[in-house]
């Protein structure tokens, strides 16, 4: 197996896969966070919007805690210091309003004072978690992974670490431990309680899901298996049990950041699609032609380059890709190199 190329650092030595999963990785992390907001349009005139990406402006002085949208700290507050908070739901842009006494949103400058129905916590605030940190945190120098997981209730984020009980390997929502305090009913839908979750198997009354006593004796956050809202008893009593706790958002599938997440991916692909097929569409059939035999030789010409380096056993470094775009890029014909002139039959 080859090893490092000599006088190179790990920071400059690629491997073509490497490349490429990175890539990836972070294209479709930012499609699923990114994917479903507007980067070029305040949300603000949309109301309350039921999820999107937002921010908290650490540069600006501001009157109390407030979220930007993704527009307005792309342009509002281009080169501040930002806190991401990755998606809240039933958010409307504080941009420019009160909150923010200096300044007027560029995108919307006509705003109300303040957005009634906006809930606010510490993540605004740049903290997280019952540690009440930031993340990442500078300070924290242990070697305990510190990956976070949000409750979907109160929207905190907390670290895995700090949570009472480890999650299982298959969940795919959590609730904090504070919340489920609130909503000790939600108990009986986890799947980390074992026969705790329901004491007994009689109804609370014919027509309902939940049992008798559901959640006594039961402590600490709950982890939910994929699909687990669909479970969720929808008798009258219950449903205005979820209205008087504020948990109606439980009944709707795209509330879900999975959901969101996937919106956000086929945005994403649309929109590339949408724009290669405009550009497309512009050129002339020769054109259209050419277009392709030159994409497929350039990934002729790739496959080539890079099998010398594995006949070698040679390492792709950085240096090595950047060489050869730009050998690519100095003997690229224009797409209206060599077509006959205007007029010519």
């Amino acid at each position: 197996m080859a090893g490092l190329a000599e006088g190179s650092s790990k920071e400059s030595v690629l491997s073509l896969q490497d490349v490429i999963k990175e890539d990836a990785e972070l294209e479709q992390m930012a499609n699923a966070v990114l994917g479903a907001s507007d980067d070029k349009n305040c949300t603000y005139p949309k109301g309350y919007v039921k999820r999107q990406a937002l921010y908290a402006c650490a540069s600006c002085e501001t009157t109390g805690p407030a979220g930007v949208c993704l527009a307005c700290s792309l342009t509002c507050h281009k080169d501040h210091e930002l806190y991401e908070l990755y998606t809240k739901r039933n958010f409307c842009c504080d941009c420019g309003n009160s909150h923010f006494p200096d300044m007027r949103c560029r995108l919307e400058p006509s705003k109300r004072p303040l957005n009634d129905e906006n809930t606010y916590n510490h993540n605004y605030k740049g903290l997280y978690c019952i540690c009440q940190r930031p993340f990442p945190d500078s300070e924290d120098d242990s070697d305990d992974d510190d990956e976070m997981v949000q409750c979907i209730v109160c929207e905190d984020w907390f670290h895995y670490k700090h949570l009472a009980k480890p999650a299982p390997d298959d969940y795919d929502e959590m609730v904090c431990e504070e919340c489920m305090h609130k909503h000790k009913f939600l108990y009986q839908y986890c799947i980390n309680m074992g026969s705790k979750r329901a004491i007994g198997k009689q109804k609370r009354r014919e027509g309902c899901h939940l049992s008798i006593g559901v959640g006594e004796g039961c402590t600490g956050p709950a982890y939910f298996s994929e699909g687990w809202r669909k479970s969720l008893c929808q008798c009258a009593e219950c449903k205005a049990k979820y209205v008087k706790s504020k948990l109606t958002f439980l009944l709707d599938n795209s509330d879900t950041l999975a959901a969101y997440e996937e919106k956000g991916k086929a945005n994403s692909v649309s929109t590339q699609e949408a724009g290669f097929q405009a550009m497309f569409q512009q050129l002339d059939r020769v054109q259209q032609v050419e277009m392709i035999q030159h994409y497929k030789n350039l990934k002729t010409e790739l496959s080539g380059y890079f099998k010398e380096f594995a006949d070698k056993g040679k390492i792709i470094e950085k240096k090595d890709i950047e060489s050869f775009f730009e050998q690519q890029t100095a003997k690229k014909p224009k797409l209206d190199e060599g077509l006959p002139p205007a007029g010519c039959h």
